[in-house]
């Protein structure tokens, strides 16, 4: 055999070896134990499973009876009348409609409509620039569910649909950013909550609104409310939902809240405990940077709140208390967001 017969045998030699060796590898791969690897992007929070944003903008197909709504004067039945068709009205595409209403009626002069977070006034001055900004979006939203709350005070909830009884809720929550009837709207959002989550007990966002109509008065201080005030309901549905959704951001803020009670020692051990099972939690890096400011810790507190934006960069919440911290601010930077429904 001289050289370049040899070469040619042996480099035919290895291609066939390898197939072989390919082969075997091959069938070694299919036979191997399977590893049961989780699907990450179903341990990652979602905050879409708690958005209501195309009910709430919907045309509301109204079953109210207009006789059950307080009325005194021929002037006030009509405005009722006139409530009514305009709540049937679909808020992705008409708000002109309820612009337009805002400017000519009288019937808008009524202390509900000229009070709250979202008044007639702030709808008129947020849609008159762009028709289609969020924020006009969201202030028709909001001032719609104020209309349908007045017209349906005495309605039983029984009689109202899904749809109605989220947007009247919607108009409970808001009330608590203004202090008048505190008390009265919370008492009110645990009702409607509670008909929610009876008519669909599986659903996220009536789980959410039953929670949050716990947690708003404690956070509000109504009475002086007390971590031990939560009924075990709360608890309850607290802990089966942790236990369905252990990565829900959510749910983990809400137990952060429920715990507030718990000694600093405590409170850290318990978010050391959600972070190391779900490392991807921007809230509980919040958490931990709010435990570290309290204690004096700034460089810590620095470190893992710029964790909190690296998994979170689009929360404003958290790019607010890095701007106030390094500012030098030390009160009240770190805070509860609460948000149900509109722009989760």
């Amino acid at each position: 055999m001289n050289g370049s017969k040899f070469v040619v045998v042996f480099l035919g030699g290895c291609v066939i070896a390898a197939v072989i060796a390919v082969m075997i590898l091959a069938r070694a791969f299919e036979s191997r134990p399977q590893l049961n690897i989780p699907d990450v992007s179903l341990k990652r929070y979602n905050p879409k499973i708690y958005d209501f944003n195309e009910k709430l903008r919907g045309p509301l197909e109204s079953r109210i009876d207009l006789a059950t709504v307080p009325q005194k004067t021929e002037a006030e039945q009509k405005c009722q009348a006139h409530f009514s068709e305009l709540l049937k009205g679909d808020y992705s595409a008409n708000i002109d409609q309820l612009v337009a209403a805002l400017q000519k009626d009288s019937c808008f002069e009524n202390a509900t409509f000229t009070t709250g977070s979202f008044n007639k006034k702030r709808v008129i001055e947020l849609c008159l620039k762009d028709l289609s900004a969020p924020d006009c979006q969201q202030a028709a939203i909001f001032f719609r569910a104020k209309l349908l709350d007045h017209i349906t005070l005495l309605t039983p909830l029984h009689d109202l649909t899904e749809q109605q009884l989220i947007v009247k809720f919607l108009a409970q929550f808001d009330a608590q950013n203004s202090d008048m009837n505190r008390k009265i709207d919370s008492e009110k959002m645990k009702l409607i909550a509670e008909e929610m989550l009876k008519r669909n007990p599986a659903d996220p966002q009536y789980q959410d609104a039953f929670l949050q109509s716990e947690m708003i008065p404690f956070l509000n201080g109504l009475d002086q409310v007390t971590a031990s005030d939560f009924s075990p309901e709360f608890d309850q549905l607290l802990n089966e939902k942790l236990q369905e959704r252990p990565y829900d951001e959510k749910l983990q803020e809400y137990l952060f809240v429920r715990q507030m009670s718990l000694s600093q020692d405590e409170k850290r051990a318990l978010i050391l405990k959600v972070q190391n099972e779900n490392p991807d939690s921007s809230i509980a890096a919040y958490g931990l940077s709010s435990l570290y400011f309290k204690s004096g810790d700034l460089e810590n507190a620095r470190v893992m709140l710029d964790r909190a934006i690296v998994l979170n960069p689009d929360s404003t919440r958290y790019r607010e208390t890095r701007r106030r911290l390094n500012a030098g601010e030390t009160s009240d930077i770190y805070t509860i967001r609460l948000t149900w429904g509109v722009n989760q």
